[in-house]
């Protein structure tokens, strides 16, 4: 089951932090044949992160999830070994995704720099 999985998916891929993490993975693809997705709630909008970042990589999947959909949110965390979050804020959006990577048994990180989430976590 694992082995099927994309190494990492990331989650708000359109947003600022989220296009900052995309470039990076683009890099470790590059170096290290890591496989990535894109996960979001609008697949125009993916699909331009692609091209604007990873024009040069063939096949990059697009997961449509949205924070409203657990449903959706699971099936995208099962699809990835890790799920990187970069849709904040955290202490409205964050747990959610939590949820959906633990249903999964995937692996989750955040970028979270707010004080309410590292308090109570």
């Amino acid at each position: 089951m694992a082995n099927d999985r994309l190494d990492i998916v990331i989650f708000g891929a359109t947003g600022y932090t989220g296009k900052y993490v995309v470039k990076h993975a683009v890099n470790f693809y590059k170096e290290q044949e890591m496989k990535f997705g894109v996960a979001g709630r609008r697949k125009e909008a993916l699909e331009a992160v692609i091209k604007e970042f990873a024009s040069d990589i063939e096949d990059v999947p697009i997961i449509l999830a949205d924070i409203k959909d657990e449903e959706s949110l699971t099936k995208m965390a099962k699809q990835a070994k890790v799920v990187i979050n970069c849709c904040g804020p955290y202490r409205f959006y964050g747990e959610p995704v939590v949820k959906a990577c633990i249903a999964a048994h995937t692996h989750y990180i955040d970028v979270s720099g707010e004080p309410q989430v590292i308090q109570y976590t």
